[in-house]
């Protein structure tokens, strides 16, 4: 069964919340998503925010974000494809 809405979410946080831990980038998330895991898909949010700790190579997390594959339709809010 394809998982949708908040779970979905949720899902490609943590996919990416991993990419950038494997690469040694302290993470949190924040913002609209937060606000659609918690509860349960009654607010909603399309898009990641996550405030980065410490200071970070612009290079170092492209190479994290690089190892994370979700479609472009997913990813259509980021800019980029």
């Amino acid at each position: 069964m394809k998982r949708k809405g908040p779970d979905r979410l949720a899902d490609v946080a943590e996919v990416v919340a991993r990419a950038l831990a494997n690469a040694g980038i302290r993470a949190v998330l924040t913002g609209g998503a937060c606000a659609t895991i918690l509860t349960d898909g009654a607010y909603q949010s399309a898009d990641l925010d996550f405030i980065l700790e410490g200071e970070v190579r612009r290079r170092d997390l492209d190479a994290a974000l690089a190892t994370v594959r979700i479609p472009a339709k997913v990813s259509a809010h980021s800019g980029r494809r």
